[in-house]
């Protein structure tokens, strides 16, 4: 499903692991195939303190999983 151990720590809320994958050169703007990023996996669960990480490591607040 494309889905990336970064896409997986963010689902989960493991703040540590996330950023430890971003230190290890992990893409936070990288997206599975129904177009998810760790940012929107991060924020449907709620974890806030993944999104904060997220954003001030780069993810793209305004990617849209929706395909027109």
């Amino acid at each position: 499903d494309g889905d990336t151990a970064l896409i997986e720590a963010a689902r989960g809320g493991n703040s540590d692991v996330v950023e430890l994958l971003l230190k290890k050169g992990a893409d936070p703007s990288h997206s599975n195939y129904r177009g998810d990023t760790a940012l929107i996996e991060a924020a449907r669960g709620g974890n806030c303190d993944v999104v904060e990480l997220l954003l001030k490591k780069g993810a793209d607040p305004s990617h849209s999983n929706y395909k027109y």
